[in-house]
């Protein structure tokens, strides 16, 4: 059995967390870096009542924790509606933290 890692999203305080498993995400997710530039992670995720929380929490600035032991801010959430389904595109830039924090 394969063990994905797990994507949990959080809002800017901390304060709402949501999970949203990897494995469901697995056709869209990928995770990009160069080197001195940036690193990301870019995934899609359908709406549906399983994530109804989780979507509320695709806003710019908010927080993905603790994907592979890293954090990545939202830069990017686009909305498509395709057939009557929605489905939102979303971009996060990996959060490096000064030293010593």
């Amino acid at each position: 059995m394969i063990q994905y890692p797990k994507l949990t999203i959080s809002d800017r305080l901390n304060q709402q967390r949501e999970r949203l498993p990897l494995a469901d995400l697995q056709e869209t997710f990928k995770e990009s870096w160069t080197v001195n530039e940036k690193w990301q992670v870019t995934f899609a995720i359908t709406d549906s009542l399983a994530y109804e929380h989780a979507i509320q929490l695709l806003d710019v600035q908010n927080i993905i924790v603790h994907y592979d032991g890293q954090s990545y801010v939202i830069i990017q959430c686009t909305k498509t509606v395709s057939g009557g389904v929605s489905v939102y595109e979303v971009t996060a830039s990996h959060l490096f933290l000064p030293i010593g924090q």
